[in-house]
């Protein structure tokens, strides 16, 4: 029997909660199936470290914040891979198709491209049940915008439960720490404007707090906007996600 491949795969979460997926070029093994970015581990390297080399190489973007996610075995015909799929939180950039590949951006709920690649299924089908963006009931507000320049700047409020997160005590208080995207998507669905923070939240022991709120602020376009806040629970995994459509003048 050959030898098993080695392979780093990139669930890439854009604001909205859409998903990246790549087609395979032509010339290679299931060309013109649609899988997510990633490739083969070079001799030496680690998952992490593979997976970082292949979105610069293929995407050209940059990882800032991934977490391993699943593994899954899957023999084709022409190989016995292992896929050590990551969930990418943050990156750097805007993916640009190095290698002659089409991708597109797909709800995982509703992916209308095909074929797609066997070995994903697992993955997809995890995408769509609790360990989506539904773990965290998020409440979304916004504020009028002020004009800045040819920009506009939007107040954002976010509030959520405090037992969504996990909090670790140390000394007096415990602390939860969260990530944010947040993003506006025009009417053509183009999500731009992509503002990644570090929401820490702290809360005094005995104290019960029932609720915690993040704030912020989003320079936006004018037009209507429908704007996509995705929280991550750092030390769980769990996420949720919040809308609003506004109209910005």
């Amino acid at each position: 029997m050959s030898a098993v491949v080695r392979v780093a795969a990139a669930v890439i979460l854009r604001a909205d909660g859409a998903v990246l997926l790549a087609q395979r070029p032509p010339g290679k093994p299931y060309a013109g199936y649609w899988e997510f970015p990633g490739g083969k581990l070079e001799p030496g390297e680690t998952p992490a470290h593979a997976l970082a080399r292949e979105l610069v190489e293929e995407l050209g973007i940059g990882v800032v914040r991934a977490a391993p996610w699943l593994v899954q075995e899957f023999v084709y015909p022409h190989a016995h891979v292992e896929l050590n799929f990551f969930r990418v939180f943050a990156f750097e950039g805007e993916p640009v198709s190095h290698d002659g590949q089409a991708f597109a951006w797909q709800d995982p709920r509703a992916i209308d491209v095909a074929p797609l690649l066997p070995a994903n299924t697992r993955v997809l089908a995890a995408l769509k049940t609790n360990l989506g963006y539904s773990e965290i009931p998020l409440t979304l507000r916004t504020e009028p915008a002020s004009r800045e320049g040819r920009h506009f700047l939007l107040p954002i409020s976010v509030t959520l439960p405090a037992s969504a997160l996990t909090f670790v005590p140390e000394g007096k208080v415990k602390r939860a720490t969260a990530d944010v995207s947040i993003g506006a998507m025009d009417d053509s669905g183009r999500v731009s404007d992509v503002v990644r923070q570090e929401a820490a939240f702290t809360i005094p022991l005995g104290v019960e707090t029932t609720t915690l709120d993040f704030t912020t602020k989003l320079y936006t376009r004018k037009g209507n906007q429908r704007i996509v806040v995705n929280l991550r629970d750092r030390l769980s995994g769990k996420m949720g996600t919040a809308k609003a459509d506004v109209r910005i003048e």
